[in-house]
């Protein structure tokens, strides 16, 4: 299918606007150009154009919904700019009768999901319209004098010239350029009517721009606007409050001393589907915000998956189960030693604490020696450096598991995931609590079985600025 097939329309043109106010009148800048051009006898209309759409999705396909209402016709038009020749600016159009025929198309020939459209500007739009032969071909020159309406605010006129080709090439296109760019005050331009309404706007904005804001109990100020968005959950604000005022103590005490001079290493690890990595993604974020340099270690498993070619290794490496815990505990060590001088804190998800529970686990099920699981144990006693601080999540089988059901789009039963597994899991991760709070500075162990998504990443945020502030 080709470009025609979908839209009808291609438009071949340039644009061009006004780059020194040299005249007191825009209208003696026209003149100009109609001397330089040869222009006469114009078609005079007026139009109002009114762009749509809706939370921003067409903005981001770079298409445009225009209504234009001329002499009294109502047409629609969909728009898309398009790469093409170098110096020529291209674009496809298809009109339709109304909306809904609008969102029909945007629905069923470009796949794009929306249900209804908004205004967003609005151009009100005197046009003088010329056509010119050159090069053996038809040019249309149109003269634009547009008039931006935003939510009802009236900005400054703006003009615009615009050459597009009716029959011919592009040749004649260059000539008429040519022409034009003999005068000092034009300069070629490749945004739309629309898109330089849209950057007045955002220029008016900013010059005006006055945030509302109010301070809450403790004293610090706070967008207005940022509370509409907790409403009915004013005690999750309350705390995000909290956070953001030790945060902002951190960013003091780092400005005054520097980086610490001893890295903090925190895991956080547990059950499946107990929140770890949304906990690991929501911390690593919030401490670089507190101007702290943080690594952040993705899952041992997944480092080591990365190193492999086929599922035949995979498949391979996973025959020897306490072997692969072997390898995870070696990566993991090696990986928090080499984040230690450029970090003030290192963040691992499951990180070299989790192999010790997968060996309680393994060991429980006679998977290995005894001689071979103590051995091991006797790691968390040789070097501390990746223990200072362990948050173990955990959620109860059941709902780990309705969680994975409900955040997936698989519903066959599970075979690594199951219910037995999570149990067994669960078991050594209580076991190994009390002989790994023996050598590390901080833990505790969150439930999240009945918490809500951003609780357990509060806890954790919170115990961490707090060993942060401790050690300035």
């Amino acid at each position: 299918m080709t470009v025609n097939d979908i839209w009808g329309t291609v438009v071949n043109e340039k644009k061009y606007v006004f780059t020194e106010n040299l005249f007191q009148n825009p209208e003696d800048a026209f003149a100009e150009v109609k001397n330089v051009l040869g222009l006469s006898k114009p078609k005079t209309f007026q139009n109002q154009d009114i762009y749509y759409d809706h939370d921003s999705i067409l903005e981001c396909y770079q298409i445009a919904i225009r209504k234009r209402v001329c002499n009294g016709k109502v047409k629609w038009t969909v728009k898309r700019s398009i790469k093409d020749k170098i110096g020529i600016s291209k674009r496809v159009a298809k009109d339709f009768s109304s909306m809904k025929e609008v969102i029909e198309f945007l629905n069923n020939e470009l796949n794009i999901p929306i249900k209804s459209l908004e205004e967003v500007i609005t151009l009100n739009t005197t046009r003088e319209k010329y056509y010119l032969e050159k090069a053996g071909g038809i040019y249309e020159v149109v003269f634009d004098r547009t008039t931006p309406y935003f939510h009802g605010q009236k900005y400054p006129e703006q003009n615009m010239i615009e050459c597009k080709i009716k029959e011919g090439n592009s040749s004649g296109l260059f000539v008429i350029d040519s022409l034009i760019k003999k005068l000092s005050f034009i300069s070629e331009c490749n945004n739309s009517k629309k898109e330089r309404a849209f950057s007045l706007v955002a220029k008016d904005k900013e010059k005006n721009k006055k945030v509302d804001i109010s301070p809450d109990r403790n004293g610090i100020l706070y967008d207005k606007e940022i509370a509409t968005f907790f409403v009915g959950n004013t005690k999750l604000l309350d705390n995000l409050r909290y956070l953001d005022k030790k945060k902002m103590e951190i960013r003091k005490l780092r400005e005054k001393y520097g980086d610490l001079k001893t890295p903090i290493v925190v895991t956080i690890s547990g059950s499946p589907r107990a929140g770890k990595t949304t906990c690991v993604d929501n911390l690593t974020e919030f401490l670089r915000k507190a101007d702290l340099r943080v690594s952040s270690l993705m899952e041992l498993a997944g480092m080591i998956y990365e190193t492999l070619k086929s599922r035949s290794e995979k498949k391979a490496l996973l025959q020897d189960r306490v072997g692969f815990v072997d390898k995870q505990y070696e990566i993991g060590t090696k990986a928090i030693q080499d984040s230690l001088e450029s970090s003030d804190v290192i963040i691992c998800d499951r990180g070299a604490i989790d192999p010790f529970v997968w060996y309680d686990m393994y060991h429980a099920l006679g998977m290995m020696a005894d001689e071979r699981y103590y051995a091991f144990l006797q790691n968390l006693k040789k070097d501390k450096a990746y223990i200072d601080c362990f948050y173990p999540l955990y959620a109860e089988s059941k709902q780990a598991m309705e969680r994975d059901y409900l955040n997936s789009l698989s519903i066959e039963p599970r075979s690594t995931m199951s219910s037995e597994n999570i149990q067994r899991y669960n078991s050594a991760l209580l076991r190994m609590l009390p002989i790994i709070s023996q050598n590390c500075d901080t833990m505790k162990l969150i439930n999240t079985t009945n918490l809500g998504r951003m609780d357990a990443s509060i806890e954790v945020a919170d115990s961490v600025l707090e060993r942060v502030r401790r050690m300035y």
